[in-house]
């Protein structure tokens, strides 16, 4: 009754912050910091540069976007910790509703600046229905951010996308230490929609809520209560708020396992030519539904334009089925994506295996990272269940055949060194002839190209004399030589 109070005294404000914690089933303790913000309400509040208007508010509106959903992950939501309040998963990603020749890629470096990361580029997937459901819009564009996107040292920048309020002090770097943080940021023309998700290890069944930021905020907290739960020594059977302020310390004897999610999923990569060689490796997707009813799963794979999909097969527990999907043409323009949707029904109880065999396309040498051995962004696969679950994969990198990096290396190194050669020589030559016109006191008004010409010539003459000379010794030694066999044989 408090929490449904609570949530619409939320949805009445213009501009409402709000942080929750909860028990997760397997023990550990979970964040949700969300940050909402209306553009009709200016003033109020002022955002921390001085604007009125969160960053992403101006930037979309430079690029006519309508809608933009940015979602920054590190680490994997575990099965163990129930269902998540929305999509995550190991990476980054980016949804736009806008004019259909946005320059994806012009946007995509304009956002990673304004987040002062330089990480690399992102792939632009093909947009599907599934894609619309699951970001609840009109998606146009789709990028793929790669996993560095959403790195340590980049990630907690975010702050300055979001508008100061109530409990905005906590985005500090303490919150990068949670064995899971997410950052999902929804900008509308009249909307700013924040969330933060971070998972905390609990040690010995208690938790102080604020020393994970190591400060404390204005504002309050909700606790998802449950029996068994104690705040500061007092029971709280049922969800309630405090005050940001004050110390709480939470402690239970057993976990809440109301939400224990019943689906899992893993994607892999397997580095293994096919027997009848078309194919490099092998995507394979893994779902495994352990309700008592069956679920109907529309989900997307993204193939990349260096990997080429030569054959698709579903199996449900190893049997095979249709996948009633057709397998596309690889994608032709780099940094971009093909989109592979599919929808089927997994029985209850059932593991449905989706595998794609692939073979690698060579990418030109300028194409490589500055570290050959980082491996190529594969997307993850995004799903969402007939329950309106939404299931996001973990990210994968593939390591692709890379040319010879060392040749220029080799080549340099080859021409740099026939070339010192040549001008140690040439600089020997001229010193030991201006050493002998300083030594001899010869004087000249000659300029010093011409000295250095001149001495080339007297030391190429000289060499050459010194040849002559030599040459009519080894004749005179000859001769000689033939005269004394005729006196011999005359004797």
């Amino acid at each position: 009754m408090y929490f449904i109070l609570f949530l619409f005294i939320i949805s009445i404000c213009l501009a409402s912050s709000q942080l929750e914690v909860k028990i997760l089933p397997n023990g550990d303790v979970l964040h949700y910091l969300q940050f909402k913000w209306n553009h009709h309400k200016q003033g109020i509040l002022k955002y921390p540069n001085g604007d009125d208007l969160p960053a992403t508010y101006y930037m979309n509106k430079h690029y006519n976007v309508s809608i933009s959903e940015v979602v920054m992950t590190r680490g994997n939501w575990k099965t163990q910790y129930g269902k998540a309040p929305y999509a995550l998963s190991s990476g980054s990603f980016i949804a736009l509703q806008a004019p259909l020749d946005l320059n994806t890629k012009e946007y995509y470096l304009a956002l990673s600046t304004l987040l002062q990361n330089v990480a690399y580029q992102g792939l632009s997937v093909q947009p599907t229905k599934t894609h619309n459901l699951i970001h609840k819009m009109n998606v146009t564009h789709y990028i793929s951010a790669p996993s560095d996107w959403s790195c340590l040292e980049n990630v907690i920048r975010i702050k300055s996308l979001i508008p100061k309020m109530d409990h905005s002090e906590l985005l500090n770097s303490e919150i990068l230490k949670s064995e899971l943080y997410s950052f999902k940021i929804r900008q509308s023309l009249d909307e700013f929609i924040a969330e933060i998700l971070l998972v905390r290890k609990a040690s010995d069944h208690t938790h102080n809520i604020f020393d994970v930021y190591k400060t404390h905020c204005t504002g309050i907290v909700l606790i998802d209560g449950f029996d068994g739960l104690t705040v500061n020594g007092k029971s709280i059977p049922n969800p309630q708020t405090f005050d940001c302020k004050n110390n709480l310390i939470l402690s239970w004897n057993h976990s809440n396992q109301d939400s224990i999610s019943s689906i899992n999923s893993r994607y892999f990569y397997i580095s293994k030519p096919s027997s009848d060689s078309i194919s490099d490796g092998t995507l394979r997707y893994e779902l495994v539904n352990k309700e008592k009813t069956s679920l109907t799963a529309s989900l997307v794979i993204s193939i990349p334009n260096f990997l080429n999909p030569k054959k698709l097969k579903c199996f449900i527990n190893d049997g095979i089925v249709s996948c009633h999907s057709v397998l596309p043409h690889k994608a032709i323009q780099k940094s971009s994506a093909v989109s592979i949707p599919i929808n089927i029904q997994i029985p209850s109880l059932s593991t449905l295996n989706i595998e794609i065999d692939v073979s690698y396309v060579f990418q030109h040498r300028s194409l490589h990272s500055q570290e050959p051995q980082r491996g190529w962004d594969v997307p993850s696969v995004e799903c969402i269940l007939s329950t309106q679950e939404i299931i996001i994969s973990n990210n994968l990198l593939v390591g692709l055949p890379a040319p010879d990096f060392s040749m220029p290396y080799n080549v340099l190194a080859l021409t740099l060194a026939i070339f010192a050669l040549g001008i140690g020589n040439s600089i020997d030559v001229i010193i030991q002839k201006r050493n002998y016109l300083l030594e001899n006191q010869v004087k000249s008004n000659l300029p010093t190209i011409l000295l250095i010409i001149r001495s080339l010539y007297y030391t190429f003459k000289n060499k050459k004399k010194e040849s002559h000379q030599d040459e009519k010794e080894i004749k005179e030694k000859s001769q000689l030589k033939d005269t004394n066999e005729k006196q011999i044989k005359t004797d």
